[in-house]
Order: C-alpha cells, then structure tokens, then sequence
C-alpha cells in the first residue's frame, strides 16, 4: 500500500501607513501591517497518522510623533505594539474515530494513535502541541538638542513582553518504542515486531500540555553627544542602562525556579533581576574626514 502526503501553504501579507504634517513643527506617523501564513499536510491514505496545521497570524502597529519644539530641540515619541500567536503545531484525527479507544489503548488524553515505532517505520503521532502566543508593547521617548558643536539625543525605552505558550513535552498523545529485547535470547534481541505484538515496549513517553504565562520587562535610558571636536574629528560619547526584569508566570504560584546558592528546588519565588554593573553600556566612536 503507498501513502502520500498532500498540502499547501498561503500566505496574505498588507500594509496601511498613514503620514500627517499637522503643523509645521508637528508630524505624525502611524503604521498596521498584518500578516497571515498557513500551512497544512495531511497523510492521504495513512489515516492513522494525524493532520498538521501551522498558522501564523502576524499583527504590527506604530504610533509616531515628531515635535519640533525650537529649531535646536525635537521630542519624539513612538508606541506600538507586535501580536504574534503563532499555533506552531496542531494536529488533528485523520478520522471521525477515537483511535485508541477503537485499539484498546487507555490512558491516552487525545483522539490521535500514539507514535509508535516497531521497527518497520512509524504510525500514529506523540501529538508535540506547540502554540506560542506572544506580545510585545514598546513605548519610547526621546530628544534631540543641538547646541554649538554638540548634538545631544537622550531618551527611554520600554518593552513589556506577553508570552501565553502551550508545550506538551514528550506529546500529549505519547509515544511507544519496542526494540526485540523481550523476544531475543540475552545476547541478541529479537524482533521488535513481535514485542509490539506481545504489548512489550522498550518505552513509553507522554506529557501533559502545560500552559505557560510569562511576563518580563525591559527598561532603558540613554545619552549620547555627538562633537564636533575639530573640524575633521567627531567624537561619539554616550551611555546606555539597561535593565531585564525576571522572566516569571503571571501567577507567581507556577514559578519553579533553583536556589543559585544550594540549587534546591523553590516554587512560588522568580530569579532576582540583575542590577550589576553589566547593565551600563558606555559608547565611544569617532569620525574624521
């Protein structure tokens, strides 16, 4: 018997940008781009493997506005957000039946026939549920001030990151492998056929989808002066800190972190955010002409 495989992939992608001198001395920007990427494959006549689907909704705004406050100084300010909830790997019954009902296999949390693996290839699948549903908002603001031989730029940054993923680990359908040791005689295993036909795994795998709410920030001020030392020479002199809070779930409860100190194992607590000398990023460059 011949199996096949069959699919396709479409993706749409646009962009809306709007521009608007409102004044003079004000302008204002504001981006949407939207993206949206699917692919699927199905197994034909395999109907005990699942179909895979993999869909990819990207959606991207910016806000951004230019105040020209004195022909020497302009405050700038941008907002914007990236919705990205990417379902990675999603599998579903090539059939209308519960397949390990129908075979006699309990305890298995979905409708789709493990993986298994007994020597003559694979059939079924672990069901690796991989959807990763990320955000991130970002908000700056900053200036520019030019004063004889210097221009100064000086600002903030904030980004908030959202992350509300799924992982099945091993996969919630599992998986079971049979490799002949229980048919062999000691020194030689025997058929890994005949132990799937005596129900005799090597091993067996299953995981549980797990839901993860993750949330952190990232904080940034700035400075740099370019000077104009000389008429051939121009100096860049800046400073950057940076400051990454801890990664940690929305419901401090689910945190499962180790002591950095004995590596015992703590729930509820989150890493300390690092505050070291790291986090200051000084910038020295020149020009000459």
């Amino acid at each position: 018997q011949s199996y096949y495989t069959s699919g396709y992939v479409h993706s749409y992608q646009g962009d809306l940008k709007i521009d608007w001198q409102a004044s003079p001395n004000d302008h204002i920007m504001g981006r949407y781009s939207q993206m949206y990427t699917i692919n699927t494959s199905s197994n034909g006549t395999n109907v005990l493997s699942p179909n895979l689907t993999r869909t990819y909704p990207l959606k991207n705004f910016v806000v951004n506005y230019v105040r020209t406050i004195s022909p020497s100084f302009v405050n700038e300010v941008r907002a914007g957000m990236q919705i990205f909830p990417a379902n990675d790997q999603e599998f579903t019954n090539a059939t209308s039946q519960n397949l390990p009902q129908l075979f006699g296999l309990p305890g298995v949390q979905e409708s789709i026939l493990p993986s298994m693996n007994f020597g003559y290839g694979q059939v079924g699948n672990a069901d690796i549920l991989e959807i990763f549903h990320d955000t991130t908002i970002e908000a700056e603001d900053s200036v520019t001030w030019t004063h004889g031989k210097h221009s100064v730029h000086a600002g903030f940054e904030l980004y908030h990151y959202i992350m509300n993923d799924i992982y099945a680990g091993q996969g919630a359908a599992g998986s079971f492998a049979f490799n002949g040791q229980y048919t062999g005689n000691g020194a030689v295993f025997g058929s890994p056929f005949a132990d799937f036909l005596l129900g005799l795994p090597q091993q067996v795998q299953q995981g549980a989808p797990f839901n993860f709410h993750l949330r952190n920030s990232l904080f940034a001020g700035f400075v740099q002066d370019n000077w104009s030392a000389s008429h051939s020479l121009t100096l860049n002199l800046g400073l950057r800190y940076e400051l990454t809070t801890a990664r940690g779930d929305k419901n401090p409860k689910n945190n499962v972190n180790f002591n950095l100190n004995t590596g015992a194992p703590e729930i509820g607590t989150n890493y300390n955010t690092y505050t070291g000398i790291d986090n200051l990023q000084p910038r020295i460059g020149f020009a000459w002409q």
